[in-house]
């Protein structure tokens, strides 16, 4: 193990692969034909200040695992005409799954790290995103609010 501050792959005796991602953003680093291992770091486009943008996958789940920080996901449903949101407080050593075809998003606190597995190139060839309007904006801030989430 070393204590140099690394990006990408660490130095190893060939038979363990060990990664560090430190950069802000959303980082594919072991990619193989029918899946990835993505490392999701804090950047502003998930803050709490920001939320307003949700994400949809029709062709893959996401799993999702927290590896530090504060997360909630958010995922969204209209049914006839009414949008309901979920969030979910994650907690480490829970793994969890947005199934495919479902909208999305994270709101991170700075700092925070997810690992997520999905299939190859879904930034790229799979995702969908929708602007949420004010009233559902406003929604969110309830389920927020009535929640005393505080990022």
């Amino acid at each position: 193990m070393t204590n140099k501050k690394a990006e990408g792959k660490l130095p190893n005796l060939g038979t363990i692969d060990t990664y560090c991602i430190q950069d802000k953003g959303s980082h594919p680093f072991l990619v193989r034909d029918s899946w990835q291992m993505v490392k999701l770091n804090y950047f502003e486009k998930y803050g709490f200040l920001n939320m307003g943008t949700l994400y949809r996958h029709d062709d893959t789940d996401k799993g999702i695992a927290l590896m530090s920080g504060t997360v909630y996901v958010i995922a969204m449903e209209t049914v006839d005409d009414l949008t309901h949101f979920e969030m979910e407080l994650l907690k480490k050593g829970v793994s969890y799954n947005i199934p495919k075809k479902r909208w999305y998003t994270f709101i991170m606190e700075e700092g925070s790290e997810l690992i997520l597995l999905e299939k190859p190139d879904t930034q790229l060839n799979d995702t969908v995103t929708v602007q949420l309007n004010e009233a559902q904006l406003n929604l969110l801030r309830e389920l927020f609010n009535s929640k005393k989430v505080k990022l």
